[in-house]
């Protein structure tokens, strides 16, 4: 009788620790870019040339909080309150922060899609 007892007991930690670990691998969040991610790629003379001529309207300064992963506008009262830890001052185009897992402020983007 005492070894069933032990043998379900330890049945059940194995599964809760199987269960865990299922948990744990399908609840992997994606880590955030890191800041330094977004400071300026050198790139030949030649290039860069040709992406600011085909790409000047998209190329934009925006206020990173690196924490809350917002996008701000300079202009934006929000984005003034940014901790300095968190803040980050990004030169580029809006798109590639979208598609890094940054969402724009509700207040500075107020009424654009």
């Amino acid at each position: 009788m005492r070894k069933i007892r032990f043998l379900n007991a330890f049945l059940c930690v194995i599964l809760i620790i199987l269960l865990l670990f299922t948990l744990m691998s399908c609840c992997d969040a994606k880590e955030p870019p890191h800041p330094n991610d977004f400071t300026e790629k050198s790139e030949s003379t030649e290039e860069q040339s040709k992406l600011e001529d085909n790409d000047k309207s998209k190329i934009e300064t925006f206020v990173l909080n690196i924490k809350s992963q917002k996008i701000h506008k300079t202009t934006c009262g929000t984005g003034d309150l940014i901790l300095p830890e968190n803040r980050k001052t990004y030169k580029g185009d809006i798109a590639d922060l979208l598609e890094d897992g940054y969402t724009k402020c509700g207040n500075c983007f107020r009424g654009e899609q």
